[in-house]
């Protein structure tokens, strides 16, 4: 999908019944069970958060204020423990606003991130080492070119050979983690996507479909071509997450009452897999003029 959001996925979790489960950052005790309406809301909140801050960086900058911290040597007083504190209060405010304002009415539960969301934390971990050992590298390789290969080479060709070390150095390992990231979000959105299948699916045993339907094999025959869709899905570049859901939904009505009609029209139980196969599959269209 285009629209991969990246690190709203990062902290979402599904229940079985496909409720988001969402846990707004890391001081915070526990997960908010939300809407997909609210969802979205905190996404424009949180472009909305941003904003400000770079509003408030511009009125800064405009006032001198940063000026005038720069000319005082002021900034360079700030250690690592008030980066820190700043980062954490800051952490603190945003989840108290995104508590009281976006998760106002969502159901507070007390489940730890790191237990129930394991793979993110394994993710989030692995790839905080990855950009460590990376900066290490870059440190590592300068200090080698500054303090051993260029007192015994020509000074031109030193810069020449840093360069390209650094080229190097910067363009491997940022395509190798932007295609970690790549798996990382195709297997949450195939993940997500999943459970809101099987969950859209368990709806059709409470609709009446009459006595010669048998809606349970109805349920067997999507379950075959569900990861089939979702794949698809997940690979489209023109498509969000919203839409995707809105397509699984018309996918399941429509095979459903695709196969609820071969019941009607009396054909076999046992033929109904290849018809489905020969015209329903061919001819589903998720948007006018594009099928699956």
């Amino acid at each position: 999908m285009t629209q991969r959001y990246f690190w709203q996925l990062i902290f979402i979790k599904y229940t079985q019944d496909n409720k988001r489960v969402f846990y707004p950052n890391f001081f915070s005790d526990g997960y908010f069970i939300t809407s997909e309406d609210q969802i979205i809301n905190y996404k424009k909140f949180g472009n909305k958060f941003f904003i400000w801050l770079l509003l408030i960086f511009i009125a800064c900058f405009k006032l001198h204020i940063i000026k005038f911290i720069l000319q005082h040597h002021l900034l360079t007083q700030l250690n690592f423990f008030d980066i820190l504190f700043g980062i954490i209060f800051i952490g603190l405010i945003y989840n108290y606003i995104a508590e009281k304002i976006i998760f106002k009415h969502s159901i507070k539960t007390t489940e730890k991130y790191w237990v129930n969301n394991y793979y993110n934390v394994n993710f989030l971990l692995k790839s905080i080492a990855l950009i460590i050992a990376w900066i290490a590298c870059i440190i590592g390789y300068t200090y080698c070119i500054v303090y051993y290969i260029s007192p015994l080479i020509n000074r031109n060709f030193s810069i020449i050979l840093y360069i390209i070390g650094m080229l190097l150095l910067i363009l491997i390992p940022a395509n190798k983690f932007q295609q970690r990231i790549n798996l990382f979000t195709f297997y949450a959105e195939q993940k997500a996507l999943t459970t809101y299948f099987f969950y859209e699916l368990e709806k059709l045993k409470i609709k009446n479909w009459g006595k010669n339907v048998n809606i349970l094999k109805i349920i067997e025959n999507i379950k075959v071509y569900a990861p089939d869709l979702i794949d698809h899905l997940v690979i489209l570049g023109n498509i969000t997450y919203e839409k995707a859901v809105n397509i699984i939904k018309k996918y399941i009505t429509n095979f459903s009452d695709f196969n609820t009609k071969l019941y009607i029209d009396g054909i076999n139980e046992t033929d109904h897999l290849k018809i489905i196969e020969e015209q329903f599959i061919p001819n589903f269209k998720y948007e006018k003029g594009e099928k699956i």
